[in-house]
């Protein structure tokens, strides 16, 4: 985030909080609450993004591997790779007897 962001999403935080009748006590006072609320809401999205595991859509072993090495973004989108690669049509293309072949059609194309 630029600065300029910041500062910007810091000055509509203050406006929430302070008021312009306030005096310099209680100014402080709603200072320091502006910036507790900050730090909390920062450490609640630190924690969803450290502790929070993404749903599976397939329980495979490959996929909970993954999950536990991939930051969440990285993951939903392996996860919807993977989800595609395995949802692939087998047709049956020739049998002579003793080998089989089959191709595989993705219908997502």
């Amino acid at each position: 985030m630029r600065s300029t962001q910041i500062s910007e999403s810091f000055n509509a935080n203050l406006k929430d909080y302070l008021k312009p009748n306030l005096n310099v006590e209680q100014f402080f006072m709603h200072f320091e609450m502006v910036v507790n609320d900050k730090r909390y809401k920062e450490l609640e999205v630190e924690y969803d993004s450290c502790y929070r595991l993404v749903n599976l859509k397939i329980s495979c072993k490959i996929l909970i591997q993954a999950r536990e090495v991939y930051t969440k973004t990285i993951f939903k989108e392996f996860q919807d790779q993977f989800e595609e690669a395995v949802d692939l049509n087998l047709t049956p293309c020739v049998v002579d007897g003793k080998s089989f072949l089959y191709m595989l059609t993705d219908d997502h194309s």
